[in-house]
């Protein structure tokens, strides 16, 4: 029977001139090479079918991923266009194998798509100038892609508006990238990194330990070493006598208006000349920790975007410090200037592990002080006689005692308001007041300004230890805070993280509960629903990105890790300084939406660019004549 139905199906003439290469020949054709031949057509008709879904799913998430609904990194992006390409190409293979040499347009159309899709991949930095190290007084904001957007700017309030800031150099993002390219480190982190999943917590964890212990492993090139010698011995000749350093970092990208970086690099404070090589290289290794890995997949920033550039400064030996803003960050609507400060170096304002001093200062002409609110200052952070940096004991004496005078808050008032004017901006400025009472600049960035007016005034929110809740009789008010660092509403079950093993286990959409916003935390940022911390500020490191990621945020929680046990579902209103029990929405709608981070990245420009090659659809009607092979605009019209 089945013999019969081939032969009457298919004669030998028409079944052979199927095949490529096969004269047809009137001799009768048996019936397995009809099966052969039968088989050989299904299998590419399936495998067209297959390749055609595979294209469709993969389209589907590059849309998913245009619209902020997941986080992604250039592996992704590079990843989806390869396997959406290669799938329609398969489709066009399988198709010419069905009817053979029918749409002979169609390879080369889909080869001129693929190609175009690969020029927009191949993204080459800028030129750099090849100079290794630039002193503090040649450098200016032109030159940001060579020393960094940090020091580009510090550079140009040094040399053009007069503002005091130590002196020092830059090692360039060039010679970083010869550092990486001399010792092969760039091969190998590239290989480490397309092989890992950079989701997975753990993988994430364990591949930046690895890639950080081959950069602080590896040698730095004669060239770069003796580079950074002699720029120590010629800052030692300004100064007089050899400085001890403060290296920080300063990545392409870093202190922008909407990726501020905050606390996810490294510093080495205090730091010998002599131990220039190694300290270098500790903060450049920092562009490979979790949190700043993390960061900017979020952000959407490509690792070749992000060159580190190190600023090398004199070390300020400082008797207070800390963060002035220009504006408050939570409250467009007040016009006063901020000032946070504490008794020795900024580091502990920025780090969030004491409590600091709030300063408020009208913008007038000159600044007064219109409200203070002085903290209890237990220890502060000193220089080491040797290297490094202390944490110390305030005397009993001074710990409730300003750490700044009026006059002091005036004039780092002045400066801040100054900043603003320059750079059009609001400004989030970190300073210290050295051993002669002089105002020093270390760093100035955009602040990040909430686009929302609190319910009430931000005095009421960061009221000191002894404000008293809205409602305090409220039986499910479980916990009160003292310092709203981000504002909003959210809920989701507590999780209390105390080491670093922790960021393993955080379930998405938990509250993450810890004793000190520190900048370590970030890399959790962008999983969880809120954060609560026992200790912290809202000038801290920690606050600058829980309100760039628009993450409700409340500091100052007493014992928050005790009470707050992991599982226990609860509700942070960062507004109102409350932690309820269970959810407890403030209004019928449901929580604010996350902003979508990733938009306007480059990253997200770049599969926007590429999707604009796969996903439209032009081509819809089968029976007009424009559709032609020819007039394939995406990969999508090919399909």
């Amino acid at each position: 029977m089945t013999s019969s139905i081939f032969q009457r199906i298919f004669n030998r003439r028409r079944l052979l001139s199927l095949l490529p290469g096969r004269t047809p020949a009137p001799a009768a054709v048996d019936v397995e090479t009809l099966r052969a031949v039968f088989r050989e057509r299904y299998h590419s008709f399936k495998l067209l079918l297959g390749a055609n879904n595979r294209a469709l799913e993969i389209m589907s998430d590059i849309e998913h991923a245009l619209q902020g609904q997941t986080v992604f990194d250039m592996a992704f992006v590079r990843g989806r266009c390869t396997e959406v390409t290669v799938s329609v190409h398969r489709m066009v293979r399988e198709l010419d194998r069905l009817a053979p040499g029918k749409y002979p347009g169609l390879a080369k159309r889909c080869q001129e798509i693929r190609e175009s899709i690969e020029k927009i991949l191949d993204v080459r930095g800028p030129e750099l100038e090849p100079r290794l190290v630039v002193d503090f007084e040649e450098a200016d904001a032109e030159m940001a892609p060579l020393v960094g957007s940090k020091m580009a700017e510090l550079c140009h309030i040094r040399n053009h508006l007069g503002v005091a800031v130590p002196d020092g150099f830059v090692v360039t993002t060039w010679a970083f990238g010869r550092f990486l390219a001399e010792t092969g480190l760039q091969t190998e982190i590239n290989r480490r990194f397309q092989t890992v999943d950079l989701t997975d917590v753990e993988s994430l964890h364990a591949l930046c330990a690895e890639v950080q212990q081959l950069v602080l492993r590896a040698p730095l090139p004669e060239s770069l070493s003796d580079a950074l010698k002699s720029a120590c011995e010629r800052l030692s000749g300004r100064l007089g006598n050899p400085p001890t350093l403060a290296f920080r970092s300063s990545a392409v990208g870093e202190d922008a208006v909407h990726s501020s970086f905050a606390g996810q690099y490294h510093s080495e404070l205090n730091v010998d000349p002599d131990d220039a090589d190694y300290a270098y290289k500790t903060v450049a290794a920092s562009k490979y920790t979790p949190q700043a890995v993390r960061y900017r997949m979020v952000k959407g920033y490509r690792d070749e975007d992000i060159p580190m550039a190190v600023g090398c400064m004199v070390m300020v030996d400082a008797a207070a410090g800390g963060v002035a803003y220009s504006r408050n960050p939570l409250d467009a609507s007040d016009d006063t200037v901020h000032i946070n400060a504490v008794r020795g170096l900024p580091k502990a304002v920025v780090d969030g592990s004491t409590p600091c001093d709030l300063i408020l200062l009208s913008r007038t002409d000159p600044p007064s002080v219109v409200r203070r609110e002085i903290a209890v200052k237990t220890m502060r952070y000193a220089l080491n006689p040797g290297e490094g940096i202390d944490r110390l004991p305030v005397d009993d004496s001074l710990a409730s005692a300003p750490s700044i005078d009026d006059g002091q808050a005036a004039a780092l008032a002045e400066i801040a308001m100054q900043l603003e004017a320059q750079s059009g901006l609001p400004q989030d400025m970190e300073w210290a007041i050295d051993a002669e009472g002089r105002v020093v600049v270390l760093q100035s960035r955009p602040l990040p300004m909430s686009d929302t007016v609190p319910e009430e005034p931000a005095a009421s929110r960061n009221a000191g230890p002894d404000a008293e809740p809205e409602e305090e009789d409220d039986p499910d008010l479980i916990a009160v805070g003292t310092v709203t660092a981000s504002g909003g509403q959210a809920w989701g079950e507590a999780y209390v993280a105390a080491k670093a093993a922790d960021t393993l286990r955080f379930p998405e959409g938990a509250v993450l509960v810890i004793r000190q916003a520190l900048p370590r935390w970030a890399a959790l940022l962008d999983r969880a629903a809120a954060v609560v911390s026992e200790q912290g500020g809202v000038a801290g490191h920690l606050a600058s990105v829980c309100r760039e990621f628009g993450i409700p945020a409340l500091f100052g929680v007493e014992n928050a890790t005790e009470r707050l046990k992991t599982g226990f579902r609860i509700t942070v209103d960062a507004d109102r300084r409350s932690i309820y029990r269970g959810v407890r929405k403030r209004s019928a709608g449901a929580r604010k939406p996350r902003p979508n981070l990733m938009a306007g990245s480059p990253v997200h420009r770049t599969l926007k660019r590429a999707g604009r090659l796969i996903i439209p659809l032009h081509l819809l009607d089968p029976d007009v004549a424009s559709f032609r092979p020819e007039n394939c605009a995406t990969l999508h019209d090919i399909t």
